[in-house]
């Protein structure tokens, strides 16, 4: 499957979190989506290029609790760089996001 189709899939269902891993990295597959989904859903946050910390998480739950002014909302994590007490409060968001948040 190419990113376009990757990127239509999430555009057209209800899944409300992706993990994409890939060999090169999945710096290529972010970048189209954050390209063509930003249009399509509006929001975004992301921390990809540091270590994530519990501040980011609540940071993110705050953000992610507001309405957007879209259709949507796109939060882009680099899972990877979670600490593990950022790791442990991002489960809550995961398991309970709003209807209107996707999450990679």
């Amino acid at each position: 499957m190419d990113s376009a189709q990757i990127i239509d899939k999430i555009i057209k269902n209800d899944f409300h979190s992706f993990l994409i891993e890939s060999k090169q990295g999945s710096s290529e597959i972010i970048d189209k989506i954050k390209l063509e989904t930003k249009l399509a859903i509006g929001d975004c946050f992301e921390v990809i290029d540091r270590n994530i910390t519990i501040k980011d998480i609540r940071n993110l739950e705050k953000w992610a609790q507001i309405y957007p002014s879209g259709v949507g909302k796109l939060a882009i994590l680099d899972y990877e760089k979670l600490s593990l007490t950022a790791s442990h409060a991002f489960l809550k968001l995961l398991e309970e996001p709003p209807e209107y948040l996707k999450l990679f």
